[in-house]
């Protein structure tokens, strides 16, 4: 195969990842490894479909892959949170929150992981944990920091204190003003101040 049919192929995989075609997705990325097997950007969009089509078992060992593929000295916290997501899925809360701390651990400047776990505890109804680990969180320079301020509204909401609710809903919008589940949630805390 050509350097251009190999392009094309990724472009193709990215494309079916990006859309949540999964079984697509599958089939392109074992196309695509076929050709390039060390590629860790194929083995987790084929890990995140196999998870999508609740096959977890082979995305959890595409995922093992691409922890073992990945240079030498690259981090697998992003990998540690999509295992955290799988078995969230799953139901296997105590497996999530070993590897969304994982996550943490291995870039503990990266708000992602926090978020994750926090919005896991938060599920299970352990809001000061939530609390707690999404405020450890609030001093990270990446990951996704406009979600963890919805979070941290939607703890506070969940705590009852819509003042402090509303703020954190307003901080996600300075940070995304399109995001319309933080408008949303700050129409609902505004409603309830009365």
């Amino acid at each position: 195969m050509s350097k251009n049919e190999l392009k094309k192929l990724q472009q193709q995989l990215i494309s079916a990842s990006d859309s949540n075609l999964l079984a697509t997705t599958v089939h392109l990325a074992d196309q695509y490894l076929a050709l390039s097997p060390g590629s860790v950007r194929a083995i987790i969009d084929k890990a995140h479909a196999l998870a999508g089509l609740s096959r977890f078992e082979e995305s959890l060992s595409a995922y093992q892959a691409a922890i073992e593929a990945l240079p030498e000295g690259q981090s697998p916290d992003a990998i540690y949170g999509e295992i955290g997501n799988l078995y969230r899925g799953k139901g296997d809360f105590a497996q999530a929150n070993i590897y969304y701390q994982k996550q943490i651990e291995s870039d503990p400047d990266d708000a992602t992981g926090y978020l994750f776990l926090g919005t896991l505890q938060l599920q299970q109804g352990d809001v000061n944990a939530a609390q707690e680990t999404l405020l450890s969180a609030d001093k990270c320079s990446s990951g996704c920091l406009e979600e963890l301020k919805l979070a941290l509204g939607n703890t506070m909401r969940a705590k009852g204190d819509y003042e402090q609710a509303a703020a954190y809903y307003t901080e996600a919008l300075q940070l995304s003003p399109g995001d319309a589940l933080a408008k949303a949630s700050l129409k609902d805390v505004r409603q309830a101040k009365g």
